[in-house]
């Protein structure tokens, strides 16, 4: 559902308190830095009266909202109502950010008393109206929608939310109507191609929302809603690859898009691959509240996929290994469960792009399915889908005789300890680095169930941008910067790192593999080399492709047994 922040601009006479252009630059919050800059100019000064300050923290509140800063928008809002009690826009401002964080009650609270103060505020109803539909209230939205737009009969945002109020009820042939009543008065609303592009879905016309779909994404090519919609409109022509390409590109623009991985999740069901889909529908409930009714839908569907895999894991392998074959050759062959899960974190928010991980993640995925592994792989991955990933494969490992897990992509040490840096981390303070990535030893953990042999790869050892912004609360913290450190393992397990402790490693050609990725590929597919001697052999390619630059480094523990990723001969 659309959040539409309320921007009822009210324009003061320059006042001796402030010039004449901050009143100006205050008054246009649809450009919010310059409008922020302005209005805090005009705050700053403190002359002015009561009222227009109010209006000064009112409009820098609404230009929080357009970037998105529901936190700042609201205190702002609290200071103008502070100022003013009688500014109705205000209070539907707050209440529109209320509802961007998902309290309706406050939302409607709100709006309830921007309507009373101004009962010809169109904006208010339009936002009283999604905080009813938000709450399933359909009837209520189109009721106050329409009262919006008796008001401002122009009001594209007010007759595109009634479409998708209509839409919440079903009634697909009025949802298209106001919608491309919507499309009609503003044709670059991106968001009303995208909905009646799914009312036509709704209705089996897969083309006509396609095309809506397009529509929405030229006009802004970063919608990633629009592209989990079209997604789902090639799902329903039966393209399913096409479907995870689109559902890949949303979850790339948005990490917290529910729908995506639920869609995705189901075009990776309807291709036979459940070990993906069961991935997917996993990170989707990490991502739906409990209290959420989609909740225990979802989890109801990964119940129903691990009784699938189950079932087929069960039947008896045409390649098993007779009973007598020597240990050292069990520990390698189809009948020993080996598992992987492979990670590429290529896209940071707040870091730019690393070129190679991506691709790196795809040669390792690949080398190992050629070796016999089940293999998990995940990209671009946030926080809570990194952990919802290493949740579900601590599960498959410990009913496994072999689990790896290859990381490649940022990371981190601080005060000795390792970190893995989520696409999603901001890393202001090196306070924020417990709670924005995550710990090496949690990764190690997620394979400490595994019967025989556990190998954790870390490909993370690269200049690190984070460090450079970060800001140090602890004097002593600043000193160690590049690089990871070494780790101690435990039981039958071995850590990998593609550089030594304090070196960084280098990504080599931009559009091929780094060197350590190149290197530890090449020997996967190598036969009849055990895991330590193939170890040491990447450790010299590596050295060889990087002039010395560049030096792996292992540690951990062996089993007695003679390791193989591939069989000799």
């Amino acid at each position: 559902m659309n959040r539409l922040l309320a921007a009822v601009v009210v324009m003061l006479a320059c006042t001796a308190a402030a010039r004449a252009d901050d009143w100006r630059g205050c008054a246009k919050i649809d450009d919010p830095d310059p409008s922020i800059e302005a209005c805090t100019s005009i705050v700053g000064a403190g002359k002015a009266s009561r009222a227009n300050l109010a209006v000064a923290y009112a409009n820098r509140g609404a230009a929080y909202g357009n970037k998105g800063d529901n936190d700042r928008e609201i205190a702002d809002e609290n200071s103008a109502i502070a100022l003013n009690p009688r500014l109705a826009d205000a209070y539907a401002d707050r209440g529109a950010a209320y509802g961007n964080k998902g309290d309706y009650d406050r939302e409607l609270a709100d709006e309830n008393k921007a309507i009373e103060l101004n009962p010809r505020l169109a904006i208010a109803y339009i936002n009283r109206g999604t905080a009813y539909g938000a709450k399933g209230d359909y009837d209520r939205e189109i009721a106050d929608q329409g009262t919006a737009i008796g008001i401002d009969p122009k009001s594209a945002i007010a007759y595109m939310d009634r479409g998708a109020a209509y839409a919440g009820k079903a009634d697909y042939d009025h949802a298209i109507a106001d919608q491309t009543a919507a499309i009609g008065l503003n044709p670059q609303l991106a968001l009303a191609y995208s909905n009646r592009g799914t009312a036509y879905g709704s209705k089996g016309d897969y083309d006509r929302e396609l095309a809506d779909e397009n529509a929405a994404i030229h006009i802004n090519p970063s919608f990633a809603l629009a592209y989990c919609n079209r997604g789902i409109a090639h799902g329903g022509k039966g393209d399913y690859a096409d479907e995870i390409a689109d559902e890949t590109t949303a979850i790339r623009l948005n990490p917290q898009l529910v729908m995506a991985y639920g869609s995705r999740g189901m075009a990776y069901a309807a291709s036979g691959d459940m070990a993906k889909a069961l991935l997917d529908f996993r990170l989707a409930v990490q991502l739906i509240p409990a209290t959420d009714p989609r909740h225990g839908q979802v989890l109801a569907l990964i119940a129903e996929v691990e009784k699938r895999v189950a079932a087929a894991t069960a039947a008896p392998s045409p390649n098993a290994t007779p009973a007598s074959a020597p240990p050292s050759v069990a520990l390698a062959a189809s009948a020993v469960k080996r598992v992987a899960l492979v990670i590429g974190n290529s896209d940071y928010v707040a870091a730019g792009t690393l070129a190679n991980p991506r691709r790196d993640a795809q040669a390792i995925a690949a080398a190992l399915r050629s070796d016999g592994f089940e293999v998990m792989e995940v990209e671009n991955v946030t926080r809570a889908a990194l952990l919802a990933a290493l949740n579900q494969f601590s599960d498959v490992a410990a009913k496994a005789d072999w689990a790896t897990i290859y990381y490649a992509g940022h990371g981190l040490q601080l005060e000795g300890n390792n970190y893995l840096v989520p696409v999603d981390a901001k890393l202001a303070a090196d306070r924020d680095v417990p709670d924005e990535a995550i710990a090496l030893d949690r990764v190690i953990d997620t394979i400490s169930g595994v019967r025989i042999f556990g190998l954790i790869v870390v490909d993370a050892c690269r200049n690190n941008p984070f460090l450079a912004q970060m800001h140090f609360t602890a004097a002593g913290r600043a000193r160690v910067t590049r690089g990871l450190a070494r780790v101690a393992a435990h039981g039958s397990t071995l850590v990998e790192f593609s550089a030594q402790d304090g070196q960084e490693a280098l990504d080599g050609d931009a559009t091929g593999n780094s060197p350590f990725a190149t290197a530890l590929a090449k020997r996967l597919g190598t036969p009849g080399l055990e895991v330590g001697k193939l170890l040491r052999q990447v450790r010299v390619d590596v050295l060889a492709a990087t002039a010395n630059q560049q030096e792996p480094m292992f540690s951990g523990n062996l089993p007695a047994d003679d390791l193989f990723f591939r069989l000799p001969g």
